[in-house]
C-alpha cells in the first residue's frame, strides 16, 4: 500500500525514511494497493516528476537494469 499525505510518503503505513530528498513535497495521493509484480516508482523531485502517481504501475517484466552505481548524490 503506497500513500502520500501532505507530501510525506507511507508504505504500507509506516513514513518511509528519505534522506537523499533535498526538496519538501506538496500533496496528497492514494492509498494505492500496488499488485504482486509491478512496482511503483517515484521521482526524488515529486513536485516535478511524471512517475507512477501519473501514469501507473510498471510491470515488474519491463524492468532491464539495476542501478550498480550512485554517482550524486555523494554517500555520505
Amino acid at each position: 500500500m503506497v500513500q502520500i499525505d501532505s507530501g510525506k510518503l507511507y508504505v504500507n503505513g509506516v513514513a518511509a525514511h528519505e534522506p537523499y530528498r533535498e526538496i519538501a513535497a506538496h500533496g496528497d495521493y492514494g492509498p494505492e494497493q500496488i499488485r504482486e509484480g509491478y512496482l511503483f516508482v517515484l521521482g526524488d523531485n515529486r513536485d516535478q516528476s511524471n512517475d507512477s502517481r501519473f501514469w501507473g504501475e510498471l510491470p515488474l517484466d519491463n524492468v532491464e537494469a539495476r542501478a550498480v552505481l550512485r554517482y550524486w548524490p555523494r554517500a555520505g
